[in-house]
C-alpha cells in the first residue's frame, strides 16, 4: 500500500467519514469542530464546532443528506449536510447518551445508527429519533469457577473491568446490515451478528489501542488502524489478517473507498492509501 497525503487539519483527528456520490471528506477532532474537505483538492470547504469536547464519531446516511456526530460531550447530534456545507450548524435533535461515544455508523437502509451505549452495551437507535430500538450486551459476564482453599470450588461472577479493556472506541457494519465489528478486549476486534449480537470470529493482531476501522465497499475485508502505528487488512467474516502497513504516527480513523482507504492521525494528516483487493 502506497500513501498520498490529502489534506492536513491543525488538530488531531478522531473522526472521519465521506459522502456517498461525492468527493467529499467529513472529519471530526479534538476540538469537537466537523470539517468538510475536497478529496480531490484538499480544500477545506467548512469547519463548524458542533461538540463542546472531542468529536469521536460521524457517520453519513446512504443518501448523503444527514450527518450523525456524537463524542466526549456525551450528546448525539442530527445534521442536514446542506446546512453545514452552507456554514449552519442547527440540530435536527441531540440525544443525551449514557457516556461519551467514541463511534458510530448508519445501516445501509439509512434508518438505523449503530453506538456504544455505556461501558457494557451496543445500542441500535432510530436515526431520524437517537431513540433506542434495542441493546446488546459486548462484554459479558463470566461465570468463574476456582478452588475455594478446602477441597471445593468457589462459583462466582466475574463482571469486566472498568476501563480501557471493555470500552467500545471502534466499530464498522458490512453493506448487507448482516454484521457489525467492534473492538474487543486485549487489542482484538469481534464481528457479531447484528440483529442478535452473537459473535462470529475473533481478529486478533494489532498491539495497542483499536481507533478506527471500517468495511470496504464490497462487504469483503474490513481495514482497521491503532496506537501502535499500523494499517490492518482483513477478510469478512472470518477475520484472516491479509496484510500490514507499518506507519510513523499514531493512527486515529479510517475510511475504506472502492480503491483504498483515507487515515487520518492523530498530527491532524489524512492521508489516502492504495489498495489492491483483487
Amino acid at each position: 500500500m502506497t500513501a498520498v497525503p490529502v489534506a492536513r487539519s491543525e488538530r488531531c483527528l478522531y473522526s472521519i467519514s465521506t459522502v456517498p456520490e461525492t468527493r467529499i471528506c467529513l472529519t471530526g477532532d479534538n476540538t469537537g469542530h466537523l470539517t468538510g474537505w475536497d478529496l480531490d483538492s484538499g480544500a477545506q470547504l467548512f469547519s463548524l464546532k458542533t461538540q463542546s469536547n472531542a468529536m469521536k464519531a460521524i457517520a453519513v446516511s446512504p443518501d448523503g443528506s444527514l450527518v450523525a456526530t456524537a463524542g466526549d460531550d456525551k450528546f448525539l447530534k442530527l445534521w442536514r449536510l446542506a446546512d453545514l456545507l452552507a456554514g449552519e450548524s442547527t440540530e435536527l435533535y441531540r440525544q443525551e447518551l449514557y457516556g461519551p461515544c467514541d463511534a458510530g455508523r448508519i445501516t445501509a437502509d439509512g434508518t438505523r445508527l449503530i453506538i456504544p451505549w455505556d461501558w457494557f452495551h451496543l445500542r441500535v437507535a432510530d436515526l431520524r429519533t437517537g431513540e433506542g430500538i434495542r441493546d446488546f450486551e459486548i462484554f459479558p459476564s463470566l461465570e468463574i469457577e476456582e478452588p475455594d482453599g478446602h477441597g471445593g470450588i468457589r462459583r462466582f461472577i466475574k463482571e469486566p473491568e472498568y476501563g480501557e479493556e471493555c470500552w467500545i472506541f471502534a466499530l464498522a457494519v458490512t453493506p448487507d446490515d448482516r454484521y457489525v465489528v467492534i473492538n474487543s478486549w486485549h487489542n482484538g476486534m469481534t464481528v457479531r451478528e447484528l440483529d442478535t449480537g452473537e459473535p462470529i470470529a475473533e481478529l486478533v493482531g494489532h498491539t495497542a489501542l483499536i481507533t478506527g476501522m471500517d468495511v470496504t465497499p464490497d462487504g469483503r475485508h474490513l481495514v482497521s488502524v491503532s496506537t501502535d502505528q499500523t494499517l490492518r487488512l482483513w477478510s469478512l467474516p472470518d477475520g484472516r489478517l491479509l496484510d500490514t502497513v507499518t506507519g510513523d504516527r499514531y493512527l486515529t480513523c479510517c475510511r475504506a473507498l472502492p480503491d483504498g482507504v483515507l487515515v487520518g492521525d492523530a498530527a491532524g494528516g489524512l492521508r489516502f492509501f492504495a489498495i489492491d483487493l483483487r
